[in-house]
């Protein structure tokens, strides 16, 4: 029998039992606030970069000098790089996530949770 890090395999079920990381000691609700945050920053951090790249493609296209031309190409460029990766980004992520559907340990071994 292979030797396993946790029981019955589930991190969560280990955090949730555990004394010092369980999410209601101070420590579990502290990582919690950190991943929601990391969660949000995604589409915050990746609308503000958006909001920055229109903002320089539009001020290159009120230039009016001799390179105006090839600096709108450069700020249109990289937005359309930037929309590709972002977009791509999250429906890799999505079809990732709809191939390999996963369930929730605190749904399958609800019983093994304290509430």
């Amino acid at each position: 029998m292979p030797l396993r890090l946790y029981p019955e395999g589930q991190l969560s079920l280990w955090l949730d039992q555990s004394e010092l990381f369980n999410p209601s000691t101070i420590i579990g609700k502290i990582y919690t606030e950190i991943f929601q945050l990391a969660y949000v920053t995604y589409y915050a951090i990746g609308a503000i970069t958006l909001f920055t790249l229109l903002f320089q493609y539009w001020k290159a296209n009120k230039q009016q000098s001799a390179d105006a031309d090839l600096n709108v190409l450069i700020w249109r460029n990289k937005l359309k790089m930037y929309l590709c990766g972002w977009m791509g980004a999250y429906y890799i992520t999505f079809f990732i996530n709809f191939a390999f559907p996963g369930q929730s340990p605190r749904l399958y071994l609800k019983d093994r949770y304290e509430l």
